[in-house]
């Protein structure tokens, strides 16, 4: 398997972790697990994708789900596709996913691969509402430049 490349959360309402300001390695190395276990995959470094596109522009953005009905307690994966204006894919781009539920808001990280793929599983509560429409926003910024697409779901 590829290098995994990176992917962290934003959660509301944390403001920090005490007075000082130093974050301890193992506190930085829990945060790295949790990264990579919070499901957002992308292969690839946005130092070194950064380097291998140099002269690529974003052309278009593409978002897709791996399920577009799933079940309560079940798993959503959301893609996104970042390709040049010449339609091939870029490695190394920070992609955000903003999941938006009738109750609740998440956003979470990833980078695109050399395939140009970035992708996010979340699971779907149990308390999910059946028939309520889920939208999944991505936006990929690279080189000054930031394009969006959407998707979404419904629980059945």
């Amino acid at each position: 398997m590829a290098q995994a490349g990176y992917c962290s959360e934003y959660k509301s309402g944390r403001r920090g972790y005490g007075r000082s300001r130093a974050i301890p390695v193992f506190l930085l190395a829990v945060v790295a697990l949790a990264a990579v276990l919070s499901g957002c995959v992308g292969t690839g470094s946005s130092t070194l994708g950064s380097r291998a596109n140099a002269g690529q522009a974003i052309g278009s953005v593409s978002a897709s789900v791996s399920d577009s009905a799933p079940s309560q307690n079940g798993y959503v994966t959301a893609y996104a596709t970042v390709l040049d204006k010449a339609g091939k894919a870029i490695a190394g781009v920070p992609v955000s996913f903003t999941w938006a539920s009738r109750t609740t808001t998440h956003v979470a990280h990833a980078v695109t691969d050399a395939s140009g793929i970035a992708s996010c599983t979340q699971s779907i509560p149990a308390s999910a509402t059946i028939g309520y429409a889920w939208t999944i926003d991505v936006s990929a910024s690279y080189k000054g430049q930031t394009r969006q697409a959407s998707t979404g779901f419904a629980p059945q």
